[in-house]
């Protein structure tokens, strides 16, 4: 059953949060995927070229963020996994800030995601509407 009777805001709450967020991450990756891995690994490592972040940790960075987005979407959208995938979504915002904070970009937008990411942990607990398990 995916709905809880006991918990059936939380539950809404955290299908939400679910979807606009593996939405996010969707199209994140989608864009990168699109506009090729090498050009997309190559806009990340010039972004932070001139700051102490070593480049041969960058480029990697830059192959595996589309991975990582396009997994985070799958694990929000089906719920398989959903607490590991909420993690997931917390460890690469986490990332992204890093990385924009030390290249002196703006990372306001995704302190709001992170929030978010947070808020869904929380309510993940709730969230019944999911395959395999939560944890």
């Amino acid at each position: 059953m995916c709905l809880n009777k006991e918990h059936v805001e939380e539950n809404w709450i955290s299908l939400i949060l679910r979807i606009a967020m593996g939405w996010l991450f969707f199209i994140a990756a989608y864009n990168k995927f699109t506009m090729g891995l090498h050009h997309s690994a190559g806009f990340i490592a010039e972004s932070v070229k001139d700051t102490f972040l070593p480049g041969f940790l960058v480029v990697p960075y830059g192959y595996i963020l589309p991975v990582a987005e396009g997994l985070i979407a799958a694990l929000l959208f089906s719920g398989f996994k959903l607490r590991a995938g909420w993690v997931l979504t917390a460890a690469v915002l986490i990332s992204l800030i890093v990385g924009l904070t030390v290249a002196k970009q703006s990372a306001s937008d995704l302190y709001v995601y992170l929030v978010l990411t947070c808020a869904g942990i929380y309510f993940s607990r709730y969230d019944h509407c999911v395959l395999g398990t939560k944890k």
